[in-house]
């Protein structure tokens, strides 16, 4: 699994080991992308973090807006176990469908 995390027009810190914890969550993750943007130059201006995990045939989305960027982290990290939980509801009842 490859974790990559760019920070656009500001300062990330390469401490976010949360994201190890999705290939448990969903086997076969190939590529995290965490991307960073401050939507504006003032300090207070919202941060956006978007998430994004590449499976091999699955392309699984996230995006949270809030003041902290660490905080925005966090809410995006807890839609994603979200949005997988969903996708893998979703393959199972295929299966049992047919």
């Amino acid at each position: 699994m490859q974790v990559t995390i760019q920070g656009h027009s500001m300062n990330v810190s390469q401490r976010l080991d949360k994201t190890e914890k999705l290939d448990r969550y969903l086997p076969g993750v190939e590529e995290v992308r965490v991307e960073f943007t401050r939507q504006s130059a003032k300090a207070d201006a919202p941060k956006e973090v978007e998430l994004t995990v590449r499976r091999k045939r699955t392309l699984l989305r996230v995006e949270e807006h809030n003041a902290d960027a660490f905080t925005a982290f966090d809410s995006a990290l807890e839609k994603m176990y979200q949005r997988i939980a969903r996708y893998k509801g979703r393959k199972i009842d295929k299966t049992r469908a047919g």
